[in-house]
């Protein structure tokens, strides 16, 4: 019976081990941006939900949101001193905003914190990488900053493999989020970028090689366009507006952002088996892709 148990034993940690091989297998590849989300302070909300006794004509909140920084502003009217008042704060943040991650790679984030009134309380920013805040104040800086004053958040945070559910599921999407705020809840501003799990490709898919059929010239709804095909990062140029596109292919899908003289945007093209043709979506900034941009090659490379 010793010798039974023994082997049972043996043979479940064996198992493990090959369900933990198996799990890091899948999670070979890489993460793509997807989309973005922009929260802020709703006065009107907040008044009407939490505080009853306010006026809600006293309060008005505005705030600007992008990648690289983030804004607030805050009027009130003040019924103990009965004046008007106005705090505002800033955030630029330093990174490199790149479309794709690898794991183990590094990100950094630099923001400069501004609190833009003498009124008081007191401005901070900083950044989580899924639900790990990275950022700390660098030397001999605050961690907010005082009426009328800056102060520097830095940090680094490897890039995450994707985790498991308790299902064993794969969970293929990572949260970037980047938060202003005065100090409470009628002063704050997040963005939240998302990224979604692309896998490497296994053994079944076709050869990478294939893949370079994509080079070549297209017939599209905004004229003709010359791909160009380095290992999976596609590039090239269109006859409208002096445009330019660079983007991921996976599979016969190929995503990125557009480029033109009067504005740039993401796209998404999925092309044929032999790349003779594709349907494809655009849209402005980082809104979701959803006009018509179709091809059909006229020529290959």
């Amino acid at each position: 019976m010793r010798n039974i148990h023994g082997q049972f034993k043996k043979g479940g940690i064996f198992l493990l081990f090959c369900l933990f091989a198996m799990t890091a297998r899948s999670q070979d590849g890489y993460w793509q941006r997807y989309n973005v989300k922009d929260t802020m302070t709703d006065v009107q909300k907040l008044i009407r939900n939490t505080y009853k006794n306010f006026n809600l004509a006293h309060h008005k909140f505005s705030a600007q949101t992008g990648d690289m920084g983030l804004s607030f502003e805050y009027n009130y009217y003040s019924t103990i001193d009965k004046k008007d008042h106005i705090r505002r704060g800033h955030v630029a943040w330093e990174w490199t905003n790149p479309s794709t991650m690898t794991p183990g790679e590094k990100l950094t984030v630099r923001g400069i914190v501004s609190n833009l009134t003498a009124e008081s309380g007191n401005v901070s920013a900083y950044v989580k990488l899924s639900s790990f805040g990275f950022m700390k104040p660098e030397p001999g800086k605050l961690s907010y900053a005082k009426p009328n004053g800056t102060t520097i958040m830095a940090g680094t945070a490897e890039v995450p493999k994707p985790g498991i559910d308790r299902n064993g599921k794969l969970i293929p999407y990572l949260y970037l989020k980047f938060v202003l705020s005065g100090g409470n809840n009628f002063t704050w501003v997040e963005r939240t970028i998302t990224y979604t799990w692309i896998p490497k490709k296994t053994e079944t898919n076709p050869p990478a090689t294939g893949s370079n059929a994509i080079a070549g010239t297209y017939k599209t709804d905004f004229n003709e366009m010359t791909l160009s095909i380095t290992g999976n990062k596609v590039t090239g140029t269109y006859k409208w507006n002096n445009g330019k596109i660079e983007g991921t292919l996976n599979g016969m899908t190929l995503t990125g952002w557009w480029f033109q003289s009067n504005g740039k945007g993401r796209f998404v093209f999925n092309f044929n088996s032999n790349f003779t043709a594709f349907t494809g979506k655009w849209g402005y900034n980082e809104s979701e892709p959803t006009s018509q941009w179709n091809g059909t090659k006229v020529s290959g490379q």
